[in-house]
């Protein structure tokens, strides 16, 4: 029996993505920090998880909203 696509993507691992994604952040990092200073890049760091924040609370609201209106 051959495998499906939905199969061989289940098999399949994203660790090296991830961690390629995690180290191309760092790299990013330390030069924003070298270049911009290190303010910059607290302030950048603040406004990232409020936007983070900001989205998983819309998630929820839409949900609420869908379940109870639905």
């Amino acid at each position: 029996m051959t495998d499906t696509t939905d199969d061989i993507a289940e098999e399949m691992s994203f660790q090296g993505f991830d961690d390629d994604c995690k180290l191309l952040g760092n790299l990013l990092k330390d030069v924003l920090q070298r270049e911009v200073g290190i303010d910059f890049v607290e302030k950048l760091e603040k406004i990232r998880i409020l936007a983070q924040v900001s989205s998983f609370v819309c998630s929820f609201i839409i949900s609420f909203l869908f379940l109870k209106f639905a």
